[in-house]
C-alpha cells in the first residue's frame, strides 16, 4: 500500500500461484453465496449487475485459455487514487510487486484491465498485451461495448 500523509493513496494486491491454497479459502464460500443472494434481492439492478460480472468473468476465462502456457502469479487488484495519478505512485507499487515476483523466482504473471482504465500504463511498464475481448455492457442504458485486456509480464 502507498500512503501520503498517513492516508492510503494506492494499493496493489497480487497472488503467487505457489502461495495460493484454494482449500484454505473454502470456508468463505457460504458467506460469499449469502452476500450474492442478498445483492440480487436487495438491489433492483442486482441481477443485471451480477449477469454482467458473469459475462466479464467468462471473457477472462476465454482470454486465459487462449494464452499459451501457465502463469506463476497475478495482479488481482491495482488502485491509485485519482489525485495521485501521474505522480509515480502506481509505478512504485507495480515495480515493488514485480521485484517481489522476481525475487520469488516467478517467470510469468498476468493481469486483466479494460478500456475504462489507463491500460497504456502497463505497456509503459513492460507488460505485453496478449489478448483482448469486446464485451457488451448491459448495465448501461446505452448498452455500450468495452474491451477487456489480458497482459503478461515475463521475467
Amino acid at each position: 500500500m502507498a500512503e501520503e500523509g498517513g492516508e492510503p493513496v494506492g494499493l496493489i494486491l497480487g497472488r503467487i500461484k505457489t502461495d495460493y491454497r484454494w482449500l484454505r479459502n473454502i470456508r468463505h464460500v457460504p458467506a460469499l453465496l449469502w452476500a450474492v443472494l442478498k445483492f440480487l434481492l436487495v438491489f433492483p439492478r442486482g441481477k443485471l449487475l451480477f449477469q454482467q460480472a458473469v459475462r466479464e468473468h467468462q471473457a477472462y476465462d476465454q482470454l486465459l485459455h487462449a494464452a499459451r502456457g501457465s502463469f506463476d502469479g497475478e495482479v488481482v487488484l491495482f488502485i491509485v487514487s485519482e489525485e495521485m495519478r501521474g505522480r509515480g505512485v502506481g509505478k512504485e507499487l507495480i515495480t515493488d510487486f514485480l521485484e517481489l515476483c522476481r525475487g520469488r523466482g516467478l517467470n510469468r504473471i498476468y493481469l486483466f484491465t479494460d478500456t475504462s482504465c489507463n491500460y497504456g500504463f502497463y505497456d509503459r511498464m513492460g507488460f505485453q498485451r496478449i489478448g483482448e475481448k469486446k464485451i457488451r455492457d448491459e448495465t448501461l442504458e446505452s448498452g455500450n461495448d468495452f474491451t477487456v485486456f489480458l497482459y503478461e509480464y515475463r521475467f
